[in-house]
């Protein structure tokens, strides 16, 4: 896949290697697929994977986007309401 790519199979986030922390984890209809009780852990395993001021950005369905972890990070209103960006702190 060449020097800047890196191929992981399984799944996230109990298979990822040690590795460096990501600037930007995006997470575009992935949400959807999942149970709503997912939702939650899925964000907060995200962050915990991104550089402090990374940014994770992500689609949400309606019903789950208020009950979204918004406490370690900062959600900007932009774009359609199921587009969320959140720069971590």
């Amino acid at each position: 896949m060449g020097a800047r790519c890196r191929l992981t199979r399984g799944t996230f986030p109990e298979d990822m290697p040690d590795m460096a922390r990501f600037d930007v984890v995006t997470m575009l209809a992935v949400l959807e697929g999942l149970p709503a009780v997912q939702h939650a852990p899925m964000i907060a395993a995200c962050g915990r994977w991104l550089e402090p001021g990374g940014r994770l950005i992500f689609t949400a369905p309606p019903e789950s986007a208020d009950l979204l972890p918004a406490e370690e990070g900062t959600r900007l209103e932009l774009g359609p309401s199921n587009l969320f960006f959140v720069t971590w702190n």
